[in-house]
């Protein structure tokens, strides 16, 4: 249980082998709208504040009749 601790060990080979995953999977989902990617992708290390987004929701903001917004709101 305790042998994939590295993974939440900020700057450790196995975070940064994470994020690099992480990211691919999200750009590969993100495909059709690769600016969505850019406003998607955490500036954090993996497991730091949350999981990577839940099954199919990175592919929910691709379709044609959907705009991601990407301002804030107030």
């Amino acid at each position: 249980m305790q042998g994939g601790y590295e993974v939440a060990q900020i700057g450790s080979d196995a975070q940064n082998g994470a994020r690099v995953e992480f990211e691919r999977d999200m750009r590969r989902k993100l495909v059709k709208k690769p600016e969505v990617a850019e406003h998607m992708l955490p500036d954090f290390p993996p497991l730091c504040k949350r999981l990577t987004p839940g099954t199919g929701y990175l592919e929910a903001l691709t379709p044609g009749n959907v705009d991601a917004v990407a301002t804030p709101m107030s």
